[in-house]
């Protein structure tokens, strides 16, 4: 399906332009009123109680630090569909740990929402 294939190369994109560590393209993935949730947040930024985020600018300073400070390399796995969300599976090296990925696009193909679990 022409859907599936064009999510998967954005998903595979993000994944590269992380791993390349080349925070201006990683930004261009991003909607400007992106949302992302993650456990590392609160790690990173202790007053985020919330572990939330709310804009490019916010969630790339966030991926700046905890690219810089905790880098670790990224393998697409699977990805799946319910629904309006995408539920993408990543291996982030470890053996006992994948990174278990919900997002949402907007129309213009951009990452609206991502809320990453660590599992």
């Amino acid at each position: 399906m022409l859907f599936n294939k064009i999510i998967t190369e954005l998903a595979n994109a993000l994944i590269l332009h992380w791993n390349a560590r080349d925070m201006r393209r990683l930004a261009s993935c991003l909607a400007s009123n992106v949302v992302v949730k993650s456990p590392y947040i609160k790690k990173l930024f202790p007053a985020n109680e919330e572990s939330i985020l709310q804009g490019k600018e916010a969630v790339m300073e966030y991926w700046r630090v905890l690219n810089r400070d905790y880098f670790f390399e990224m393998k697409y796995i699977d990805l799946k569909r319910r629904k309006d969300s995408l539920y993408c599976l990543v291996d982030i090296g470890s053996d006992e740990i994948q990174l278990h990925v919900v997002f949402r696009m907007n129309e213009y193909g951009k990452f609206s929402y991502m809320e990453m679990e660590y599992k």
